[in-house]
């Protein structure tokens, strides 16, 4: 199944260089914009990039009259637009390019500011299209935060009762502020989404997949903003996977919230991660042979079926043959005995 993820402005995934304003709920125009939230500069070389597996990607914010010229940079070669409009335009796409080869790629929106009436620009959200083009089952659900496959530990360190909890997926939250506390389960797919709330205060959390490379994760924003995407991956293949979730043992008391996760699965084999899913190529190589035996046990027994037929036609053959024989001979003897030689002539015997 293909798909579209969306990142908001204010996610963790996007990494801004000096020189960029967190927009605050009640700032400008913000119920204009995706999430009520954008990013802004007025700084000529300010950037925001991220990193993504896909086949398309979206750059989505807004222009106007005080807005000039952006340079977006994706896998190392830069197109050159033109954020200006008469009037104001919100949630407009800035830049697109669709039939990527699925793989990773960079992009990076830079501020060019040619026109000194023009410094502004404004990033509101970016979008990718990802996953491969089949029909998959199930593809994609949500695990709540209270879900059982769902392990805390100590569980004593995590706390469910929180202000704004109606804000949160499905009114519930597990929020913790204890270094060293883990959140760990085991899932079945090719990509996983990490929900929780960004907010002033919060500290930073490590995610690992499959005991790799730790991704280290702030959740510290100029607003609290809940149902927020902290972290994304699918960079794996398909099969048993297990992720962990954990406050840095040095960090300090400050808290991080879980959410929600979101699971998506697609075809078997997506050539990415360590390698592909060994799981359907052992099963069909035990399948095949499997298979074969079968056919090779059948096609002996036939084999030996038929000699055996074939044995027992030539026996009964010899049997009827020796048969006939036999009549033959005694009906041969049979006709010898009963014929009288020929009589004497009488002249002879007077």
């Amino acid at each position: 199944m293909k798909y579209n993820v969306t990142i908001d402005d204010v996610s963790p995934l996007v990494n801004y260089s000096p020189g960029w304003i967190d927009s605050l709920p009640s700032g400008e125009a913000t119920p204009s914009y995706q999430g009520d939230s954008y990013h802004s500069t007025q700084i000529k070389g300010s950037s925001a990039s991220f990193t993504f597996i896909g086949t398309s990607v979206f750059v989505f914010g807004s222009k106007g009259s005080d807005h000039g010229k952006l340079a977006v940079t994706l896998d190392g070669s830069e197109h050159i637009l033109d954020g200006f409009s008469a009037t104001n335009i919100f949630q407009t796409a800035l830049f697109s390019q669709v039939g990527l080869p699925f793989a990773r790629h960079t992009l990076k929106v830079s501020n060019l500011i040619e026109d000194p009436a023009r410094p502004r620009l404004y990033i509101d959200y970016f979008q990718f299209e990802t996953g491969q083009d089949d029909d998959v089952a199930n593809a994609s659900f949500n695990i709540d935060d209270n879900n059982s496959t769902l392990s805390y530990s100590p569980a004593d360190a995590w706390e469910t009762t929180v202000l704004n909890l109606d804000k949160y997926y499905g009114g519930t939250v597990h929020t913790s502020k204890t270094p060293g506390a883990t959140l760990s389960t085991r899932f079945e797919g090719n990509a996983i989404y990490i929900y929780g709330a960004v907010s002033p205060g919060y500290g930073t959390l490590d995610i690992m997949i499959d005991g790799g490379a730790t991704t280290r994760v702030n959740c510290s924003s100029s607003a609290f903003r809940p149902q927020t995407l902290l972290f994304y991956s699918n960079d794996f293949a398909s099969g048993g996977h297990s992720l962990s979730l954990q406050i840095p043992s040095n960090a300090s008391a400050v808290p991080i919230d879980v959410d929600f996760i979101t699971i998506t699965r697609w075809s078997d084999n997506n050539g990415l991660g360590s390698g592909k899913a060994l799981t359907p190529i052992i099963a069909g190589s035990i399948c095949g042979a499997l298979v074969l035996l079968a056919w090779l046990t059948y096609l002996s027994h036939w084999y030996y079926l038929r000699r055996q037929k074939r044995k027992h036609m030539n026996e009964e053959m010899l049997k009827a043959s020796d048969m006939l024989a036999l009549r033959a001979q005694q009906k041969k003897a049979s006709t010898g005995s009963s014929t009288s030689p020929p009589p004497k002539s009488r002249e002879a015997s007077t």
